[in-house]
């Protein structure tokens, strides 16, 4: 997925994994708006737009503060580290597993 930076940041790539990619397709398979995140209207999300969604979420699910789209940033952030620390502790597992003798 290709992010573009607002404020002067660097643009850049980022891979999506399997399950994000199926997701995509499904929401993609389900739509009538060319846009995989349309405004009620069918056209494309505004950053401002967005914000607004994301802040009505956040009032219906009675989270008791306000949400902004800055926390999913770190939100991602977050589980993917706990994606990738949980990954090497299974293979860190397993390789000590096959490698030791129970006898």
């Amino acid at each position: 997925m290709h992010v573009r930076r607002a404020k002067g940041g660097q643009d850049a790539t980022h891979p999506l994994l399997g399950d994000e990619l199926r997701a995509l397709r499904e929401l993609k398979r389900q739509s009538v708006s060319p846009f995989a995140f349309a405004s009620e209207r069918g056209g494309p999300f505004t950053p401002s737009g967005f914000a607004e969604l994301l802040a009505r979420a956040g009032d219906e699910a009675n989270i008791g503060f306000k949400v902004h789209p800055h926390m999913l940033r770190h939100a991602c952030g977050y589980e993917l580290a706990n994606k990738v620390a949980r990954s090497r502790f299974q293979s860190k597992s397993q390789s000590y597993w096959r490698g030791s003798s129970l006898a």
